[in-house]
């Protein structure tokens, strides 16, 4: 029967031909049913176990983050107090410089020849001193 043309056959061959292909296409679109169901259900397979590893994911992307910004300030906090350390090491040595500044000119003016004579001098007088001391022990 499959090798006559439609024209050709009878009423009742056309409705046996007809019965044939609506149950071919039956079965084609049972068949497209069965794996789109089964495609849906991997999907939903899929996601049930990507969600929540993306979920995960990004709660330690948002630890990570406000980690992140924690230290950034706590990073500007320490920068501001080095800043504020080496302006106070600078106004120290400024002024510690100035203070060694004054005592090198103290010391240059002291005139050490004068010094050692009055050493000297102290030194002969009190020498009898301690001598006539000496005599009491």
């Amino acid at each position: 029967m499959g090798d006559k043309k439609l024209t050709e056959m009878e009423d009742h061959e056309l409705l046996v031909e007809l019965v044939k292909s609506q149950r071919k296409d039956a079965l084609g679109q049972r068949i497209t049913a069965f794996a789109s169901l089964g495609v849906l259900v991997a999907l939903v397979i899929a996601l049930a176990i990507i969600v929540p590893k993306v979920v995960s994911t990004l709660d330690q992307v948002q630890s990570a983050v406000t980690e992140t910004e924690s230290l950034v300030k706590q990073a500007k906090g320490t920068m501001e107090d080095i800043d504020t350390m080496v302006a106070n090491v600078d106004t120290l040595v400024v002024e510690n410089t100035e203070s060694v500044g004054k005592a090198m000119e103290d010391l240059n003016s002291i005139d050490f020849e004068a010094l050692n004579q009055g050493i000297q001098d102290l030194s002969e007088v009190i020498e009898p001193m301690a001598k006539f001391a000496e005599m009491f022990k």
